[in-house]
């Protein structure tokens, strides 16, 4: 009753088209990519507050960075069997988190693995079934892996010898947000405190 109620008011889609969007949602690739996105974010959750606490150069961050390979590499075959088999599992087939898990497993691969499926991924975003934002982050970390500058922004690192965040070289800065703002991020300056870095905008 309350789905037909907020189809009448045109807050959800018709009927026939909810419907089409709950045959098209494969539930157990959805429960097999929501385990992948876990697995993903459990580690990288602790990274800023491991570098901070003991250094970029400690032990406790190479033991991290060790374990988060590890689970990479669990996990990169099974999304990439998935996108093989299903194309890209957009939103329609494995929900939204569904379609940021294996946006996440590919980001955290190598460069021939993104250079692979990033015209899938482009194509997905097109039609609405990857987030805009991610396409940026997967499109600014091939620049940064080919050692080119960004175009976004989304890539920063840790300084080596002062520990502090950096971002990665950006291309034509004074004009970033500009290009930002077209796949749906945030302005720099906004993205940069949440992780600590006092960015400010490069007069154009």
């Amino acid at each position: 009753m309350k789905n037909a109620l907020l189809c009448a008011l045109g807050l959800l889609g018709s009927p026939a088209v909810l419907a089409q969007s709950a045959t098209t949602l494969n539930r157990p690739l959805q429960r097999e990519l929501a385990e992948i996105l876990q697995v993903d974010q459990r580690l990288r959750h602790r990274i800023a507050a491991t570098y901070r606490t003991y250094g970029a150069n400690s032990p406790q961050v190479d033991s991290l960075n060790r374990q988060i390979l590890r689970a990479d590499a669990r996990n990169l075959p099974r999304v990439t069997a998935i996108i093989d088999k299903y194309g890209w599992p957009g939103k329609h087939l494995a929900g939204s988190s569904g379609s940021l898990a294996a946006f996440l497993v590919i980001q955290h691969s190598d460069l021939t693995t993104m250079q692979k499926y990033l015209p899938v991924m482009r194509q997905a975003a097109a039609q609405g079934e990857l987030a805009k934002q991610n396409l940026a982050l997967v499109e600014d970390r091939v620049l940064t892996f080919q050692d080119k500058p960004q175009l976004y922004g989304s890539q920063y690192r840790y300084n080596v010898t002062t520990g502090q965040p950096e971002f990665f070289p950006i291309a034509d800065e004074a004009h970033v947000d500009e290009r930002r703002a077209r796949m749906g991020l945030e302005p720099l300056a906004e993205y940069a405190k949440g992780f600590g870095l006092n960015y400010k905008p490069v007069a154009k």
